[in-house]
């Protein structure tokens, strides 16, 4: 079987489930993962023919994408940032919208942290996979980076992550809705999170593949109180963020308003509102009022 007929195979199989732009390009993935060849290679080395081994692994992944699985999980990586990230079912597959997120966030952090004297802290809330706290790192060198996740599993792979990125990052295992765990928490200069922020009311909307595979701990919060990460972080933040410091969220289309409105409540200004690249509200950015001593 050659790499073409492959492709045409899988993409075919999968049009029952995806439509045929993101079956094409599950199709690229997986071959892409199989071969070591991009799409231009492949089109170049058209005379290759898969061993036995690709064989039976593109006969493995296919059943398994076949009952749903995500791509990423099938391949066991995903692209974040130029940054390549070993994901599965323990995290969160990393999304566009989250790219977005890091991006404003560094252009934050590169200002900033030449006006601090060092050490320049972050803090990602909610790690995952690690992807926003390795990408901060592997931007800003000179910033100390602590990452944190309720989920111990969660955290070995985001320091496999951190380690095949060549960045050093402090990992803990702390849930930011229990106070007694974070209170011994240092002082930063930036937070930064995508907490989970679905209510569970949205589960019938959702696409199968996100809700059979992805880990609901990182997806759904309460339906009595959507906002419960974001009040948990701001409220923690009081005693740990730097006056002059930032906060950096990623939320629901649905609640960007109603968090940056209750962030008004405290001590912050310049509270923003960005929207994605589809024109949603998405992430809400604000800064502690005064400044660092």
């Amino acid at each position: 079987m050659q790499p073409t007929e492959a492709y045409q195979n899988l993409r075919q199989e999968l049009t029952h489930l995806y439509e045929p732009r993101e079956a094409s390009t599950i199709a690229d993935m997986v071959i892409e993962s199989i071969t070591g060849l991009s799409k231009s290679e492949r089109l170049i080395q058209v005379q290759q023919i898969l061993n036995e081994d690709q064989i039976n692994r593109f006969e493995e992944m296919k059943e398994d994408l076949k009952h749903g699985r995500p791509v990423q999980y099938v391949i066991g990586y995903t692209w974040f940032c130029d940054l390549k990230f070993d994901v599965d079912e323990r995290v969160l597959i990393p999304r566009p919208e989250t790219e977005e997120l890091v991006h404003h966030a560094i252009e934050i952090i590169e200002k900033e942290s030449k006006n601090n004297k060092p050490p320049y802290r972050v803090l990602d809330i909610g790690t995952g996979s690690g992807c926003i706290a390795v990408c901060i790192k592997k931007k800003i060198a000179a910033a100390e980076v602590m990452a944190m996740d309720i989920s111990k599993d969660a955290l070995n792979l985001a320091e496999q992550n951190a380690i095949q990125n060549q960045v050093k990052i402090e990992f803990i295992q702390k849930n930011i809705l229990e106070h007694i765990q974070v209170d011994g928490l240092p002082w930063f200069d930036f937070i930064i999170s995508n907490p989970p922020y679905i209510p569970p009311s949205d589960k019938n909307s959702m696409e199968k593949h996100v809700l059979n595979f992805e880990p609901h701990a990182a997806l759904f919060t309460t339906e009595q109180n959507p906002l419960e990460f974001y009040q948990a972080i701001v409220k923690f933040s009081e005693f740990h963020l730097t006056r002059g410091g930032h906060l950096a969220f990623e939320t629901h289309i649905a609640y960007a308003e109603e968090i940056a409105e209750w962030i008004k409540q405290f001590e912050y200004e310049e509270v923003e509102i960005k929207k994605d690249l589809h024109g949603n509200n998405r992430m809400v950015f604000a800064r502690k009022s005064g400044s660092s001593l």
